[in-house]
């Protein structure tokens, strides 16, 4: 799931996010205790159930908030387009990681969106870039389309 949210541009809404995060953690919670009731050294293991959780939680919510309401909001979303600014321009070497990230100066929005962009959009943007870009916004949360250079900026 982590990899795949990686490439799934959607920024849920506060809503959704406390959604995905109560279902997660219900979820988590009776994986646990039934993946607890199975072990027959349940009390030599209870700290690894414990240390356990925390992951189970972080793992179904990012099944839960970010890539199943993904589809839905990127089919029902009303296309919208908006300015930004490039903060940071950068990715990982590390397996499974996304190799062309970058993070939009987002004003005005909750958080700063850390969008993963397709080759041929990322090489085209530097840091302190001035873009356009264009999400399906719905009552799911926004869904990243595109992103392309504003015409005629430059980088501060």
């Amino acid at each position: 799931m982590g990899v795949l949210s990686l490439r799934v541009n959607f920024f849920p809404n506060t809503e959704v996010a406390m959604g995905g995060l109560g279902a997660a953690v219900f979820v988590s919670f009776v994986m646990t205790r039934w993946i607890w009731g199975n072990d027959a050294m349940a009390d030599r293991h209870a700290h690894l159930h414990v240390l356990g959780f925390p992951l189970w939680v972080f793992m179904h919510y990012l099944l839960f908030a970010a890539v199943l309401p993904a589809w839905p909001a990127y089919q029902l979303g009303d296309a919208r387009t908006f300015q930004a600014r490039v903060l940071d321009k950068g990715g990982s070497s590390r397996l499974g990681d996304c190799k062309t990230r970058i993070e939009l100066d987002t004003e005005g929005m909750f958080s700063r969106w850390r969008i993963c962009l397709p080759e041929a959009q990322w090489t085209a943007l530097k840091k302190g870039d001035a873009v356009v870009v264009t999400s399906a916004s719905s009552w799911l949360g926004d869904y990243v389309l595109h992103v392309a250079p504003v015409a005629g900026a430059a980088a501060p």
